[in-house]
């Protein structure tokens, strides 16, 4: 049995802010939450109301996201279906193609409520996730990975910048250097057991992932030469030095797991 989680504070322990990347085990994290009809995702019309609301208990703040400002909603019945934002802004941003990044909407809108309560973030280690958005985009996984990492994809073409070219560094990192997460789990430990660690956090019910989009998964190494791992540890040293990460391809599990959930 899980017991409760000492955050060394006395917030009330209500809401997680979940920051999410892509290819980190996102969608089947945020299945098992729809079903518990505990998420909301924040979006251009998101009103302090709708962060306030008692029901939603994980706010889901995602890197980035197209210009179709495309998410989940709550329906009347329950239920969760795919919506577009509306409003002049949102309609604007769509015909000029401006995508929407909510954690900047959120600390430029709502920065009280940003920093009242614990953030966290699912990590995975550098290679697997350079593999995985590769051979996700339809962009580029018909490229060749050297090509690639030579051509990294720049923020015109949004989704392929935030799947391949922005670090887990710069989605979980401020200006300062500093860190705006307040846990990590890492998706190369037990991670049912670490997300229901922070659930538990919010009092909400434990769930067993449902492993969605998994398939019969080839170890990154095997897609990866030698001038290509090199090139991956250049581009992403942040990520392997922040998070613990070791530069042994072999070695995917974090050899220094940082800023994990201590059960008291």
């Amino acid at each position: 049995m899980l017991q409760l989680i000492n955050f060394g504070d006395q917030m009330e322990r209500t809401k997680l802010i979940w920051l999410k990347k892509p290819k980190c085990a996102g969608t089947s994290f945020e299945t098992a939450l729809r079903e518990l009809g505990c998420i909301y995702y924040v979006d251009q019309d998101t009103c302090l109301a709708d962060l306030n609301n008692p029901l939603h208990k994980v706010i889901c703040v995602r890197s980035g996201c197209g210009p179709n400002g495309k998410t989940w909603k709550k329906s009347s019945d329950g239920s969760y279906e795919i919506v577009y934002s509306s409003g002049i802004k949102s309609t604007l941003k769509r015909i000029f193609k401006q995508p929407f990044e909510p954690v900047k909407f959120m600390l430029a809108n709502f920065p009280d409520f940003f920093h009242s309560h614990k953030k966290f973030a699912i990590l995975r280690n550098p290679f697997d996730k350079f593999v995985s958005s590769w051979k996700f985009l339809e962009s580029t996984r018909n490229m060749d990975i050297k090509d690639l990492l030579e051509h990294l994809p720049d923020k015109i073409a949004f989704m392929d910048w935030l799947h391949i070219t922005k670090t887990q560094h710069d989605c979980l990192f401020d200006h300062n250097g500093n860190s705006i997460c307040d846990y990590y789990v890492y998706m190369e430990l037990d991670l049912n057991e670490q997300l229901n660690k922070m659930l538990l956090y919010a009092g909400i019910d434990e769930i067993k992932l449902p492993h969605k989009r998994k398939s019969a998964r080839s170890h990154c190494a095997e897609h990866l030469e030698e001038s290509s791992i090199a090139a991956i540890l250049q581009i992403y040293r942040q990520d392997f030095d922040d998070f613990g990460y070791s530069p042994n391809i072999e070695t995917l599990a974090p050899e220094l797991p940082n800023h994990q959930l201590q059960i008291t």
